[in-house]
């Protein structure tokens, strides 16, 4: 399969996702493969991939944010749910946010953990 591809030429946002069956309390690794081509950002734009659920009030999550020119670079997340998580609810997003350039996203992975 093609990596996922996205080319932006003015600053602004796309978002590609994917919805994904989730279990309450169950950990998850989330890993892909990032290449990056002359990436800019504005304000606290750049590329991000995460695996998105609804959180309690309050808890943040984390994201590592990619902008500038990369060679391929392995990326893993790991993701915990909530017990209180209603099953089936939950997408992988990959968020070109405020930025314009080329990036390649490839093997992208979901794995339930123990």
């Amino acid at each position: 399969m093609a990596p996922l591809a996205f080319k932006v030429a003015k600053r602004g946002n796309t978002l590609s996702w994917c919805n994904v069956r989730l279990l309450p309390g169950q950990r998850y690794r989330l890993s892909y493969f990032v290449k990056l081509d002359n990436v800019m950002v504005k304000n606290r734009g750049g590329v991000t991939c995460f695996l998105k659920f609804a959180v309690p009030k309050g808890e943040k999550r984390e994201e590592t944010r990619f902008s500038g020119t990369t060679d391929w670079v392995y990326q893993e997340s790991v993701y915990e749910t909530p017990a209180t998580l209603k099953a089936g609810t939950g997408a992988i997003h990959c968020h070109f946010s405020s930025a314009c350039g080329r990036v390649l996203i490839d093997g992208l992975r979901l794995d339930e953990m123990p």
